[in-house]
């Protein structure tokens, strides 16, 4: 019953919650936008990606969707902060944000559920 509901397996929903929002964020890092551009489109699209990612613990139990969805948020957040320029992270603040988002999206995707499974029973 968990499975049917997961938005991670249906592709529309993957492609649109998670898809665009991480192409996105690519398109944008070559380009020489202002800071603020780039910390709206990173906000925007890390908030759709961690919203999508708490409603999916929420109705089906994906276990690294309780993991992943606020460390979306957290780092839309930081970026958006950044882009309002008030916190600094420096000349290289959106390559430490992707890395960051890279490495943490990862190990937060993967780690979870080899240790607790696919999904958490609902009472």
């Amino acid at each position: 019953m968990a499975n049917e509901c997961d938005i991670l397996n249906r592709s529309l929903t993957l492609t649109l919650f998670y898809g665009v929002p991480i192409l996105a964020m690519i398109v944008i890092g070559p380009l020489d936008l202002p800071r603020l551009t780039m910390g709206l489109v990173w906000a925007i699209s890390l908030g759709v990606m961690g919203g999508a990612c708490l409603w999916n613990a929420w109705h089906c139990g994906r276990v690294h969707c309780y993991f992943s969805g606020p460390f979306f948020l957290l780092v839309g957040l930081t970026a958006l902060l950044h882009g309002f320029e008030l916190l600094s992270l420096g000349n290289k603040g959106w390559l430490w944000l992707g890395g960051l988002l890279l490495l943490g999206g990862v190990a937060l995707t993967v780690v979870p559920e080899k240790f607790w499974g696919r999904y958490r029973r609902h009472p």
